[in-house]
């Protein structure tokens, strides 16, 4: 096994959702899930919680070269931001769609702040586009948000080690 250690997803999340004031004001909880088909972070904390960001547990990766020789690892999470809204009540969904979406757009902006000051650990955000789709009304029954795809490459170590194999 090598012993490199990756960005760590989680932990930059949780603290984003942390220290922005936004998120602090609305109460915003932070959380993992499995993806838009199995949110039970979200579901655990449902009764006691009203607005979430929420981050998959799980990565989609990419091993790529770049091109001069060496090898990067490339991965992506999926984020979402939910906040319940009162069910039927259309102008309580617009409103609560209103602060996710600027939620997202202080997140990205810290995320372009962010991305310079990582380069020094070369942990590369992928900050040239962000990946976003707002969910509808009836979309996740009694809330609503926004979901977008955050992703970053790293250095990898993929030499060929003969002790690794028989």
């Amino acid at each position: 096994m090598n012993d490199i250690s990756f960005f760590d997803f989680f932990a930059y999340l949780r603290h984003l959702t942390e220290t922005n004031k936004l998120a602090q004001q609305h109460g915003f909880h932070f959380c993992t899930c499995t993806g838009i088909t199995a949110l039970e972070g979200v579901l655990t904390k449902l009764r006691s919680k009203s607005n979430f960001l929420c981050c998959t547990d799980t990565t989609v990766d990419d091993t790529w070269r770049n091109g001069q020789g060496g090898w990067y690892k490339r991965r992506s999470i999926i984020v979402f931001i939910l906040m319940r809204y009162k069910q039927g009540d259309m102008d309580d969904w617009r409103a609560k769609m209103v602060i996710a979406r600027e939620l997202f757009r202080q997140f990205q902006s810290k995320l372009l702040v962010d991305s310079q000051q990582l380069l020094s650990d070369m942990t590369y955000l992928d900050i040239d586009t962000f990946h976003s789709q707002e969910l509808g009304a009836a979309n996740i029954n009694g809330a609503t948000g926004l979901m977008f795809e955050l992703s970053c490459s790293e250095p990898t170590n993929i030499v060929y080690n003969a002790d690794e194999w028989e």
